[in-house]
């Protein structure tokens, strides 16, 4: 699908992977309306793009763990751009807790911002991207879609039940126009910790770790221009992941402490 003159909508877009993947759309002909919790955040990113581009992004400020604030925001995004070719549900956040110390309310909270919200929305463009015969929903997974590890197991559960709607979608969405692509990054250098909920002391890398976030936003431009329905950034998780798949027991033997090691060596050399 043609990226340039397309009508996009990112969610998560005051910074990390979401901003990235603005200034690299944006930078390729999008037209674009960015939406976060934060308004000042979101008018920064929208005159950054301005002055890489000449033309600002439509800031629409929500907060997607609310279903009212998730359709509002469409329906903003869908009058001021004319319309949504691409939705990128890109909002997200994390768990950090043993399974028997997930707090309810945490993993309840984590479920409408990573899984409901990305519903929601894309229940709300589907129609319009229909009609048109053209349009692409982008789900920002994980490499936590297709592995689950310790103490980020209730993260996973959310990520995993996105992969599980994205692949179903998009096989009833096949013969319609609408494409569906699920993007799942490893470790990436955002602030993802700082924002994660539960006891993250000692579990998880006391510092941004991993690849740039610009390298998901061009991967998820490659995906939308190639028609991707799943895409690795770095790419080497896609093999991670095979391996998993051909000998689980390797990730199950090497349980919690393979695990604390893995973010040791985060910590120390990513």
């Amino acid at each position: 699908m043609k990226i340039d003159g397309a009508r996009i909508l990112i969610t998560g877009a005051s910074r990390g992977i979401g901003e990235a993947a603005a200034l690299e759309l944006a930078r390729r002909g999008a037209h674009l309306a960015i939406a976060a919790r934060g308004k000042k955040e979101l008018d920064r990113v929208s005159a950054e793009i301005e002055a890489e581009t000449g033309t600002a992004a439509v800031v629409v400020p929500a907060d997607v763990s609310h279903e009212a604030e998730v359709r509002a925001m469409v329906a903003d995004a869908d009058k001021k751009l004319g319309g949504i070719d691409i939705l990128i549900n890109n909002a997200g956040l994390g768990l950090s807790a043993p399974v028997n110390e997930i707090d309810p309310n945490d993993l309840r909270y984590v479920f409408e911002v990573n899984v409901m919200a990305p519903h929601i929305g894309t229940l709300a463009v589907l129609p319009g991207m229909l009609q048109r015969r053209r349009g692409r929903i982008v789900n920002v997974g994980s490499v936590a879609s297709h592995i689950s590890t310790p103490t980020l197991g209730g993260y996973s559960a959310t990520k995993f039940a996105l992969k599980a709607l994205s692949d179903a979608l998009r096989m009833e969405l096949q013969g319609t126009g609408v494409g569906v692509s699920l993007i799942c990054p490893g470790p990436i250098a955002t602030d993802f910790v700082a924002h994660t909920r539960g006891d993250v002391d000692g579990r998880l890398p006391a510092h941004p770790v991993g690849a740039p976030p610009a390298e998901v936003g061009r991967c998820i431009a490659r995906a939308i221009l190639r028609n991707q329905a799943e895409a690795f950034v770095p790419a080497y998780f896609q093999a991670l992941v095979g391996a998993d798949s051909l000998a689980p027991q390797v990730m199950r033997v090497a349980g919690k402490r393979g695990f604390a090691v893995a973010t040791k060596f985060a910590e120390r050399y990513l």
